[in-house]
């Protein structure tokens, strides 16, 4: 009636090969500065949403290894007195070391903002603080945390000549 289950694991994952080696590409579009940020704003003609940016993305061959801590548990209920039925709920909590992703024209702004020297290293400017060009290929950032709960019900009942089946995620 009743089935229980908790993994505990740590998990590592190597760069791929497109991440490590992608060819750089270009791509040109508009973003929105952050005044506050350092070398913005710095003299007359500074435009804080220039549109003609610059980004470029690619692989990164500096890439690390990312590595997992994640824990779950959970349980399926099959009540013999509800033939048919089945439930299953199970709590997750992941927590990735060095993730590797390659950040948005905005994403590195935003992160810039947030105090990380990295992104504000990314991010080039005319003498009027204006940006102009961005680098956003694949990198390690610091973290990514998730959480929650996955719920699974399902019902199977027979009509007729065929069965009826519900299932609810």
């Amino acid at each position: 009636d009743i089935l229980l289950r908790v993994t505990r694991s740590r998990d590592i994952r190597s760069p791929s090969i497109s991440e490590l080696f992608n060819q750089r590409s270009i791509n040109i579009g508009s973003v929105a500065d952050d005044p506050s940020l350092p070398g913005a704003n710095a003299g007359p003609g500074y435009n804080p949403n220039p549109g003609q940016v610059t980004s470029y993305t690619g692989g990164n061959p500096d890439l690390d290894v990312e590595a997992a801590d994640t824990l779950t548990f959970g349980a399926s209920l099959t009540p013999s007195f509800i033939p048919g039925f089945n439930l299953s709920v199970d709590y997750y909590d992941i927590d990735i070391g060095n993730a590797i992703t390659a950040q948005s024209r905005d994403a590195v702004i935003v992160s810039c903002a947030g105090g990380n020297s990295t992104a504000c290293a990314n991010i080039i400017r005319d003498s009027s603080g204006t940006i102009t060009t961005i680098f956003s290929g694949q990198q390690n950032i610091a973290q990514f945390k998730t959480s929650g709960i996955d719920f699974e019900a399902s019902y199977v009942r027979p009509l007729g000549t065929g069965n009826l089946r519900l299932r609810g995620l």
